[in-house]
């Protein structure tokens, strides 16, 4: 019998398409039963995603910038670790960054036409300059025999971070662009922040345990801390120059939404982070208007118990008899000994954890192996070297410096908003690492690499016109002074 299309079933099953799915599901199949026979939950999943996520890619394909958004709305999950680490790094980092900058690379190519830098040269070669540390370092390490596991996972992790500050400052291309990926990574954190409790342990209202039990890991609080106040000190700054009441209430909703989840993190790095950034703010500003604000914010604040009594009991734990000041005191001089005899390649990232004891770290402290150097910068010195740690502080100090100055010369609101935003994030961020560290966690250091990547395009789309002078993008004019 023929089908509604006359086409005979017998023809139309044979079509080589439908064999190849055919195979294709079979294959999936037989890979979902063994990874269920294994006790491996998370093979199982990949591969009920993946004929899901080629469709998303595949529709997403014609659009670098919704490619973008695509990895802005997951990778929250992945900080949390609500995604398995398989699909994490091979889906989400590798396949998603990895097809953009693959067609990044080869558009000129396709389209025969050459295109603008995307990136200033300084900010490229700070970039390069940072990658290459992380091959050297890892190079060093696995001729030195102390390559692990763990320092391949998290040297490639670095590379993703790299990649994702090349494609987050190339893609944009307007100003609307970089606020519209911001703010898209601001509430898919701020979705991911309601999670939180149904993963923590909670006694008596109180945090007990920082350790949060997710389906695929151990995250800590204090990680997901360097997410919330960088985000929270950024969506302030771009309410500030945000026009319309429905617009801005909204944006101050979800700004008490992430305030509430930064107090609930009971980070004091985080807290010190965005408190750092929050005077930022009030400095660049100085509007009468804010400062009142703070003040009958910090009198609600203070007024709601459930918000109060864990800052009040972890400021009264910060003393210099603190167990935790005092392991990051002696944490702190094992990196620095590290640093000193190894200030030239470092030990390869992720390496510290382990080598910490080699430097007067006192194994009967951390029997686990668990305790990195509690100081982001320390540990990017000794893990990659001078050419790393040169690297990776330039790039934060180029960006805030370009930042400010945005938030200062900016005509339009929008953009000056957005700088300041940015900034605002930035330095959260940069104070947060003074007394914890990332510890090579993907997640985290992807944020750092969002960040920097669109100031960088925020700078490359209000840089001055050579042919025309001041730079008009998306309706906004920005007069530069000289840099």
């Amino acid at each position: 019998m023929n089908g509604s299309s006359g086409v005979p079933w017998q023809a139309r099953f044979g079509h080589p398409l439908f064999l190849w799915l055919l195979l294709a599901e079979l294959g999936l199949a037989a890979v979902s039963a063994v990874s269920m026979a294994a006790g491996q939950p998370a093979g199982v999943i990949i591969v009920l995603v993946l004929p899901a996520q080629l469709l998303i890619v595949c529709a997403l394909f014609s659009s670098n910038l919704f490619l973008l958004y695509f990895f802005a709305a997951l990778f929250p999950l992945a900080g949390l670790e609500l995604l398995p680490q398989v699909y994490s790094e091979v889906v989400l980092y590798g396949g998603t960054l990895g097809l953009v900058v693959l067609l990044l690379v080869t558009e000129p190519v396709i389209r025969k036409a050459t295109r603008e830098p995307i990136l200033d040269r300084a900010g490229k070669a700070y970039l390069w300059v940072l990658f290459v540390s992380v091959v050297l370092s890892g190079a060093v390490a696995v001729f030195g025999g102390r390559a692990t596991g763990a320092m391949i996972r998290s040297a490639v992790g670095m590379v993703f971070v790299i990649a994702a500050a090349w494609v987050f400052a190339a893609v944009p291309r307007s100003i609307g662009d970089v606020k519209g990926l911001l703010l898209a990574v601001i509430l898919a954190h701020a979705v991911s922040c309601v999670l939180l409790p149904m993963f923590a342990v909670t006694s008596s209202g109180l945090l007990v345990t920082k350790t949060l039990l997710t389906p695929f890991g151990r995250p800590t609080l204090n990680l997901f801390g360097f997410f919330i106040g960088p985000l929270a000190a950024a969506l302030l700054g771009i309410t500030l120059d945000t026009a319309g009441w429905r617009t801005r209430t909204i944006a101050v909703v979800l700004i008490a939404g992430l305030l509430a989840a930064l107090v609930y993190t009971n980070s004091r790095g985080a807290w010190v982070g965005f408190g750092f950034a929050y005077l930022y703010i009030l400095a660049r500003r100085r509007s009468p208007i804010l400062l009142a604000s703070t003040v009958v914010a910090a009198v609600l604040f203070m007024s709601l118990d459930f918000l109060r009594r864990p800052i009040a009991l972890r400021l009264g734990q910060t003393q210099a008899g603190d167990p935790a000041m005092v392991g990051r005191y002696l944490l702190w001089a094992s990196a620095l000994q590290m640093v000193a005899r190894n200030w030239l390649f470092g030990v390869g990232t992720a390496n510290f954890v382990a080598l910490k004891f080699e430097y007067g770290f006192p194994v009967w402290l951390d029997p686990y192996v668990r305790f990195n150097a509690h100081n982001l910068y320390l540990e990017v010195f000794a893990s990659l070297g001078i050419l790393g740690i040169v690297s990776f502080l330039w790039l934060q100090i180029r960006t805030a410096v370009r930042l400010d100055r945005l938030a200062r010369v900016a005509k339009e609101p929008g953009t000056r908003g957005l700088a300041l935003g940015l900034c605002a994030g930035l330095l959260a961020y940069s104070v947060h690492g003074l007394v914890e560290s990332s510890a090579w966690h993907t997640p985290t250091l992807t944020l750092w690499g969002v960040l920097i990547g669109l100031s960088m395009a925020l700078d490359r789309l209000c840089r001055p016109d050579r042919a025309t002078g001041p730079a008009t993008c998306a309706g906004t004019t920005v007069t530069h002074a000289a840099t």
